[in-house]
């Protein structure tokens, strides 16, 4: 768009609901939607702005993006992948807290779940803008967590605009630019505790992790009934010829 046209259109959003665009390439766009009293900040893939890709709540006093607060789980900006992933974070906090009161009263099962977290490496695997991988840093001290994503355009995004590239500066997080079946083949054997999986499926994808699934990759999902298609034509065969039978009676 020309720049003149971009900054009107910006305007007229800003007019009808409220949202401020903050970054846009021709792939990505990010937007500041305001509601209830807080400021939330989303990603979304240009060929399909309606839908939320990444969701942020913004803190009201700086401005910047609030790592504390989980991912949104509602029905456009959440997933089951994020759900499930908060109920780990929240099981890994409950045993480093029951291990800190082990520890305090002298017992030794603490100690064990202590050394059990504190080398804890999780990887994210379709990490969007990292709302989700920066709530586990935040959520996790003691843990580690790579965040992979293959777009270009979506890494820069989190990092000008959801607060990665500070993120980037501990040493407990990297965003990675990265095909995730690459990352995840190349990574060593047994360095990961916790591999969470929140990626689009796409048939053009290489077969994975050298699995021997003869389908495209393992988040395929296989028609369970080869032959459940042949089957369904018989049945209007079968329907086609009584329609016939019928006919033919009534007409004699």
């Amino acid at each position: 768009l020309d720049p003149a046209d971009l900054h009107e259109w910006e305007e007229d959003l800003f007019q009808q609901t409220g949202q401020r665009l903050r970054f846009a390439t021709p792939e990505v766009s990010v937007v500041d939607t305001p509601e209830d009293g807080v400021c939330f900040r989303s990603l979304h893939f240009n060929d399909r702005f309606d839908v939320v890709q990444t969701c942020i709540a913004l803190d009201a006093a700086t401005g910047r993006p609030d790592h504390s607060r989980p991912p949104a789980l509602d029905a456009q900006a959440g997933t089951a992948t994020q759900g499930l992933s908060l109920a780990v974070a929240l099981h890994q906090i409950s045993r480093q807290r029951a291990a800190a009161c082990g520890a305090a009263g002298g017992g030794e099962a603490g100690g064990g779940v202590v050394g059990g977290t504190a080398s804890m490496r999780i990887a994210v695997l379709g990490a969007g803008a990292c709302a989700l991988p920066a709530f586990l840093h935040e959520a996790l001290p003691s843990a580690t967590v790579d965040a992979v994503e293959l777009s270009p355009d979506v890494c820069a995004a989190a990092r000008a605009c959801f607060g990665v590239a500070a993120l980037e500066e501990s040493e407990r997080f990297t965003l990675h630019e990265a095909c995730a079946f690459a990352w995840v083949a190349a990574a060593p054997p047994g360095s990961l505790d916790l591999v969470i999986v929140d990626m689009e499926v796409r048939r053009e994808e290489p077969r994975a992790w050298g699995s021997a699934n003869p389908h495209p990759h393992p988040l395929s999902h296989p028609n369970p009934n080869p032959n459940s298609g042949s089957r369904l034509k018989r049945r209007r065969r079968c329907r086609r010829r009584r329609r016939c039978r019928r006919r033919r009676r009534s007409t004699h």
